[in-house]
């Protein structure tokens, strides 16, 4: 049993015990008020019942009297006079008490409930001091010190986090600058030249390299807060053609079935079009060796929800990789997966950018990979 389990189960315990306490001082101290009370009762009834004997109607008269319960100055102070009268002195009140045993036996009351009222505070002194209240002192601490242990790595994290974002931008600048170079002199050297398929292959890899870097540095951005999303009108199914216009499949392989409804949405034409792009040129990466392979897109509504479904006919995705598709890097051992991982991150960042939502599955109907992007057709606040 580890340490806070003991202090947890000690304090259950002290709880229990500090109810039963309360309860059972509460319940002595409200006996020992109603047995004063009934005491008196009984003796004022006595000393009527002694007067009456003595003296009824006189008895009659002072019954009257204390009915009304008229406890005036002048009153008092005729009892004491009365009590000098009877040969009792000032003080016969307490001389009374005196020889009737009742101050001792107050002064008893009062003692045993001073002396319960004293050990509890004693116990509660030493539970503080030396039992589990001592325990739970200890675990505060070292809750606090913990606390500020974390504070301080979260600190360093964001520091780190800030130099590796500084650093990654610094990198991808550096490269695209010379990068832009190559492409231009690799297309210029395209026109005249024998090689032009080995210039051609060369240029598709270096404008493969430069829309990466463009990826990594928009992925950097949006994690930075510095990407500013616009909440223009725009026609879901105009969205997607455009889209599919601008991805690197071919267009006859792609399906598409809007719906009947003609859906229109507040959002980044450019981001969600990138968003869709990238999504698109992933399926497409999985069933352009096959001769069948066909692509998928549907739009539908739901409530005040855009649903765009992206799937394919291809092989499909493995179970694991469901929650894992969209971390940056995350592959399955192929260079196009490397590509892709990072189109898949940076998707979902441009649509949680919208308030929107993205899952990846197999799809049940067509066999293949998935992608459902749900998109809000209302307008909200910018979230970056």
């Amino acid at each position: 049993m580890d340490k806070n389990e003991k202090v947890r189960r000690a304090l259950s315990l002290f709880r229990r015990r500090q109810t039963l306490f309360v309860i059972i001082y509460a319940a002595v101290n409200s006996l020992i008020t109603v047995g004063i009370i009934v005491y008196y009762k009984l003796k004022e009834q006595a000393l009527v019942g002694a007067y009456y004997l003595a003296d009824r109607n006189g008895s009659r008269t002072l019954v009257g009297e204390m009915f009304n319960n008229n406890l005036s100055r002048d009153r008092i102070i005729a009892g004491k006079s009365a009590m000098v009268d009877a040969g009792f002195g000032s003080h016969g009140f307490s001389y009374l008490n005196r020889i009737s045993g009742e101050i001792y036996i107050f002064m008893g009351i009062a003692a045993v409930i001073m002396i319960v009222l004293v050990m509890a505070l004693i116990w509660c002194y030493r539970l503080g001091k030396h039992g589990f209240m001592a325990d739970i002192i200890s675990v505060s601490d070292e809750n606090d010190k913990l606390k500020k242990q974390l504070e301080n790595e979260q600190d360093y994290n964001k520091q780190q986090y800030q130099k590796m974002h500084d650093f990654i931008e610094n990198i991808a600048h550096q490269i695209k600058t010379p990068l832009a170079v190559i492409t231009m002199k690799l297309e210029m050297l395209q026109a005249d030249s024998s090689q032009a398929a080995l210039i051609s292959d060369c240029t598709g890899n270096a404008f493969r390299i430069k829309a990466f870097i463009k990826e990594l540095l928009d992925i950097s951005r949006f994690e930075a807060g510095k990407v500013i999303i616009a909440r223009d009108e725009i026609e879901a199914a105009s969205l997607i053609e455009e889209s599919i216009n601008s991805s690197s499949v071919d267009r006859k392989i792609v399906i598409t079935n809007y719906g009947k409804e003609s859906l229109h949405m507040y959002a980044d034409e450019g981001w969600l079009m990138e968003s869709f792009i990238n999504l698109i040129d992933n399926s497409g990466s999985y069933v352009k060796d096959s001769v069948d392979g066909r692509i998928y897109i549907d739009v539908d509504r739901c409530e005040d929800d855009c649903i765009v479904t992206i799937a394919d006919n291809g092989v499909g995705l493995n179970d694991e990789v469901f929650n894992n598709i969209f971390n940056r890097f995350e592959t399955e051992g192929k260079a196009q997966d490397f590509r892709a991982g990072i189109g898949l991150n940076l998707s979902k960042l441009i649509v949680e950018a919208h308030h929107g939502t993205i899952k990846a599955g197999n799809s049940e109907r067509y066999g293949g990979a998935e992608f459902v992007v749900t998109l809000p057709m209302y307008k909200l606040k910018t979230k970056y």
